[in-house]
């Protein structure tokens, strides 16, 4: 029986509320993208909070993006990186290349170079194409792990077949 959005998100608010966290979960995602709500990203957070705490990985990353872009919650970077890294450590791709790029980038702490290869190598591994992308990126360049242009070739087409339309670009620029 096909159900509307509307439809969708009165049954996951019933379950949310009484403690469901895949329901949490989506109760979030559905304030976060309007889907049969108004959309909100203050009750977003709060229903990915509900789900985070109980160990939920994609709650985990999607809260860590409201912290990292300040989205219905202040604006905190160090949150961001804490809830990327518990979602990561499940082995959430999209969480394990977050948490990557923040490493990277020094945000949310300190810049960690070996770290974020060690993470975008994960991600990569999980079939995320930007991870893919990145961790060609570092192995062309030597940065936070050594140079290797033939592994950083196999990862950059990796990407490209997966999608990343960057990659095409790079390798044209001899990558």
């Amino acid at each position: 029986v096909p159900v509307n959005d509307r439809e969708a998100a009165l049954w996951f608010g019933r379950a949310a509320s009484q403690g469901e966290v895949v329901a949490q979960y989506y109760l979030g995602l559905f304030y976060e993208e309007g889907r049969g709500l108004a959309q909100n990203q203050s009750i977003a957070a709060e229903w990915y909070q509900a789900a985070a705490t109980h160990g939920h990985s994609s709650a985990q990353n999607n809260l860590g993006l409201l912290y990292d872009r300040g989205r219905g919650v202040p604006e905190n970077p160090e949150t961001a990186r804490v809830w990327y890294r518990h979602a990561a450590e499940q082995g959430n791709a999209n969480a394990q290349f977050n948490l990557a790029v923040m490493l990277d980038a020094g945000r949310g702490g300190d810049r960690d170079l070996a770290a974020a290869a060690r993470w975008y190598l994960r991600a990569a591994k999980n079939g995320h194409g930007g991870a893919q992308y990145n961790w060609g990126v570092m192995l062309t360049e030597g940065e936070g792990v050594p140079k290797d242009l033939v592994a950083a070739r196999v990862w950059a087409t990796l990407a490209t077949e997966g999608g990343e339309t960057d990659v095409v670009r790079s390798l044209a620029a001899g990558l």
